[in-house]
């Protein structure tokens, strides 16, 4: 057990890229299944793994490396300042990024119904 504690935390640096960037893609995911695909399902999939990926195993790192080292070190500190900011901005990006993907479906729909109207008359 001790050896993979000592194994994850040598490689927090690449775990802590790993898991931010899938939440991030769940969470275009999530929007994107909310508008283009109009799912559910999918979106309330989604909004789990971005969830889950987010910020459990941020915080499990930092409590992990926390206790190995016995000292506030850069990871925990950088992983505070992430969820602080997380918490703090992250609204405002996922709204900014709710309506960059609904106005992009809205129009992409938009077309695509016109191009099948003109198919169909031709």
């Amino acid at each position: 057990m001790d050896s993979m504690i000592t194994l994850l935390l040598e490689y927090k640096w690449w775990l802590l890229l790993i898991f931010e960037t899938t939440a991030w893609l769940a969470t275009i995911y999530m929007i994107f299944a909310r508008y283009w695909l109009s799912s559910n399902l999918q979106f309330y999939l989604s909004s789990a793994v971005a969830l889950i990926t987010g910020y459990v195993p941020h915080i499990t790192l930092a409590i992990m490396d926390y206790q190995q080292t016995g000292t506030l070190n850069l990871f925990p500190i950088f992983i505070i300042i992430l969820l602080v900011l997380g918490f703090v901005f992250g609204k405002v990006y996922i709204n900014r990024l709710d309506r960059l993907i609904k106005s992009w479906a809205v129009n992409k729909k938009k077309n695509l119904s016109k191009d099948r109207t003109s198919l169909e008359q031709t």
